[in-house]
């Protein structure tokens, strides 16, 4: 009997890049970047790009970063990234990093990933039936806790198609507590006319 084992050759390495005078950077079009100096990890050249208005305009309230390969290879190479954030005591770091985190504490995996695949292409998630309402709940939480304004609204509508008597009080609470004033007032114009047509108006007392 024998054995063997293929270990992956692997390389670990990170780049610190600074923006300076960050309001500045704004005034950069949606779509065009700033590149970061050539910088040299696992034998290979990379670059960070910043888009500091979004890639498209349907994202340009973000800002993005992607790191590229900065040479001609034979073969394709793998990178795993993480970009992580340094300065929270300056507000304006603090909202430039929140959507380009690559793993975010307490957040489910699917979520983040549905909140970046949203920030690249305006597109929400299409989970299976059973899983729709779920998927929604939590992608609107996520969307108020980082401010992401469109994804919030366009859940609050998604949400909509699922108040009815069983889940009306529920949808309630969700929307009180994520500040959803039109999943909210939706919930009540609901709860209002099962009350005029005498079917369910003790949910307006939950």
């Amino acid at each position: 009997m024998s054995a063997s084992s293929i270990v992956a050759d692997t390389t670990e390495g990170y780049h610190i890049l600074t923006i300076r005078d960050y309001s500045r950077t704004k005034g950069v079009p949606t779509g065009e970047r700033i590149g970061s100096v050539p910088f040299t990890v696992g034998g290979h050249r990379w670059r960070i790009y910043y888009f500091p208005n979004g890639i498209r305009p349907e994202v340009a309230d973000y800002v993005f970063f992607s790191l590229e390969l900065d040479e001609d290879a034979p073969a394709a190479v793998k990178a795993q990234v993480k970009f992580c954030f340094a300065g929270e005591e300056e507000e304006e770091a603090e909202q430039a990093g929140s959507l380009a985190l690559a793993s975010v504490e307490g957040m489910e995996v699917e979520v983040f990933k549905a909140l970046l695949d949203f920030a690249y292409t305006g597109r929400l998630p299409q989970p299976s039936k059973e899983d729709a309402e779920v998927t929604c709940q939590r992608l609107l939480v996520a969307a108020d806790r980082y401010g992401i304004v469109q994804l919030k609204l366009l859940c609050e509508e998604w949400m909509c198609k699922y108040i009815d008597v069983g889940t009306a009080a529920t949808i309630l609470a969700l929307a009180e507590q994520n500040h959803c004033e039109g999943l909210k007032k939706a919930c009540f114009d609901f709860l209002a006319t099962q009350e005029t047509e005498g079917g369910h108006g003790h949910l307006l007392e939950e």
